[in-house]
C-alpha cells in the first residue's frame, strides 16, 4: 500500500477510502515527520490541511470537477440539476462542494438523492420527482447499478442529461456483472448521450519534460512493458502518467533539498524521524514543485493537490469522443462543438409550463346567447303577464309571488351566459384576471339561490 524510502517520505497507490485511514494511522504515531506523496487519490477531505498537514497527491482533488460542470450548466442554460451519489466520504464532500458552487452561480440542486449500496429507490425518486440534468457521483460498480435502474425507469433519451465521472474504463458499461439484470444492449441504450468530466491525466501537449519524455512517447514505452495486454483490462492503467509524475515530483523534491541543506551543514543522509530541519526542507521542496511531466503541467496548491485541465467528453454512438477542456485557474472553456443530441439540441433543465389564453368558440357563445336572450324575452312576457293578471282569481290561486319569483331567477341564471362567455376576444388581456375572479365569485348564482 504504501513505498517508504529512508529519507522522510512516503509514495502511495492507496484509492481515497483507505488512504485516508491510513494517513490516520502514520500521524499518530509520527505526527508531522514524514511527507507522503500519492497519485491515486482524489478525496477533497485529503486537501484538509489540519487533518493531512504534510499530504501531497499529482491526482487532482475530485472537487476539480466542479468548475468544469457549472461551467457546462451555464453554456446550456441549465438552471435547475439533480444529483445521485454513493454515500461514501469522497462523494459526500465533492457534492458538498458542487452545491456550494451551484449556490454563487444561481443553480438550484432540486432533488438530491443518496444510496449505500442499492440504487433502485434513489432512481425511482429522480423519476417520481421529474430531475432531468443529473449528476451522478459514485464508483464505475454501482453505476453499472444505477444505470440498470435508469434503462428499467426510462431515465435517457432526449429529454435527459447525466454528467458522471470519466475516470471509469471506457467499456464500463458492457462489462459482464452478475450483480445486475439488464443486458450490454440495455445498458448501451441507457448510458448514450452522458457527459463526463475528467482530469488530464496525459499531456496533449508534444512537450518533452523533466524525465525528456513526451507523453506519446511515454505512452510508448509503457504499452511495450505491458507486452501486449489489453489497457482497458489493466488496473491504474489511466493512472500510470500521474504515478511516473509522482516519482519524478520525489525526485526533483529530494534534490532540491541537497543546497539549502548543505548551507546548514547537513545531508539527505541524515534523516531521522526527529531532525525536524530535513522533514522541512523536504516539504518545502514538494510544496514549491513546477515541471512538466508526461501528465501535464506538475505544480500544487496550498492544500497539496494537484492544480490541472478537465476533459470533458461525451458517449456517442457506445464510445467516447472530446467535447472540449477547461482551464479553472483561467475560467477558459475550450469547445470543439462537436456534441450531440438525441433531440434538436441540449433539453430542458424541468418540465416547460407555457401559459396560453384559451378561447370560447364565437359561434357556440353566439348560439347559446341567443338561446339566452330568448329565454330572458320569455321570462319578461310571463313576468308582465303574471303581474298584469294578477287580480284574475286564476293567478291568485297559483301563489303569483313564487312564479314571479321564479321567473326572476331563471332569468338571472340564463343572464349569467354573457360574463361568463367573456374573454380575450371581448376585452384586454389586462383587465381579464379582473373579470375572471368576479366570475369565479358567481353572485348571481347566490342570488338563484336564495331565491329558489
Amino acid at each position: 500500500a504504501l513505498v517508504r524510502n529512508t529519507l522522510g517520505l512516503y509514495i502511495a497507490w492507496l484509492c481515497s477510502v483507505l488512504i485516508v485511514v491510513e494517513f490516520k494511522k502514520i500521524h499518530v504515531y509520527l505526527p508531522r515527520a514524514l511527507s507522503q506523496l500519492s497519485y491515486g487519490s482524489s478525496s477533497p477531505a485529503l486537501s484538509n490541511r489540519n487533518r493531512f498537514p504534510t499530504f501531497f497527491r499529482t491526482h487532482p482533488s475530485a472537487t476539480l470537477h466542479n468548475p468544469t460542470r457549472v461551467r457546462l450548466f451555464q453554456k446550456w442554460k441549465w438552471t435547475k440539476i439533480a444529483t445521485i451519489q454513493q454515500t461514501t466520504e469522497v462523494f459526500t464532500s465533492t457534492l458538498d462542494d458542487l452545491e456550494q458552487r451551484v449556490k454563487e452561480a444561481g443553480i438550484e440542486i432540486s432533488v438530491r438523492q443518496s444510496f449505500l449500496t442499492d440504487p433502485a429507490v434513489a432512481v425511482k425518486n429522480l423519476k417520481r420527482q421529474d430531475a432531468r440534468i443529473i449528476v451522478g457521483l459514485f464508483y464505475e460498480t454501482e453505476a453499472r447499478k444505477v444505470f440498470c435502474e435508469v434503462f428499467k425507469e426510462k431515465l435517457y433519451g432526449k429529454k435527459y442529461v447525466w454528467f458522471l465521472i470519466g475516470w471509469y474504463a471506457d467499456n464500463w458499461f458492457k462489462i459482464k456483472d452478475p450483480s445486475i439484470n439488464c443486458t450490454i444492449e440495455n445498458m448501451t441504450e441507457a448510458v448514450e448521450g452522458h457527459v463526463t468530466t475528467e482530469i488530464v491525466m496525459l499531456n496533449p501537449e508534444t512537450v518533452r519534460g523533466a524525465s525528456n519524455l513526451t507523453s506519446q512517447e511515454f505512452l510508448g514505452a509503457l504499452m511495450n512493458r505491458l507486452g501486449g495486454k489489453n489497457p482497458e483490462e489493466t488496473g491504474g492503467f489511466q493512472e500510470a502518467p500521474l504515478a511516473y509524475d509522482a516519482v519524478w515530483a520525489l525526485a526533483l523534491a529530494l534534490n532540491k533539498t541537497v543546497a539549502p541543506l548543505k548551507a546548514k551543514g547537513r545531508r539527505l543522509e541524515d534523516f531521522n524521524y526527529n531532525n525536524h530541519d530535513i522533514t522541512a526542507e523536504i516539504y518545502r521542496a514538494l510544496n514549491t514543485s513546477s515541471f512538466e511531466g508526461v501528465s501535464g503541467h506538475v505544480v500544487f496548491d496550498a492544500q497539496g493537490s494537484r492544480m490541472a485541465m478537465t476533459l470533458i467528453e461525451q458517449l456517442q454512438g457506445g464510445s467516447y469522443k472530446k467535447i472540449g477542456y477547461y482551464d479553472s485557474s483561467q475560467k477558459n472553456l475550450s469547445w470543439f462543438g462537436n456534441d450531440v443530441w438525441i433531440g434538436a439540441g441540449p433539453p430542458a433543465d424541468s418540465t416547460i409550463v407555457i401559459e396560453e389564453f384559451r378561447y370560447l368558440s364565437q359561434k357556440l357563445f353566439a348560439a347559446v346567447s341567443v338561446f339566452a336572450g330568448l329565454g330572458i324575452l320569455l321570462g319578461i312576457v310571463c313576468l308582465t303577464f303574471n303581474i298584469y293578471n294578477s287580480n284574475v282569481r286564476y293567478i291568485q290561486n297559483s301563489q303569483p309571488y313564487l312564479n314571479n319569483m321564479t321567473a326572476v331567477g331563471c332569468m338571472m341564471a340564463l343572464a349569467a351566459v354573457f360574463p361568463l362567455g367573456i374573454d380575450g376576444h371581448h376585452i384586454h388581456r389586462s383587465q381579464f384576471p379582473v373579470v375572471c375572479q368576479v366570475t369565479q365569485l358567481k353572485p348571481w348564482e347566490w342570488v338563484v339561490v336564495a331565491i329558489f
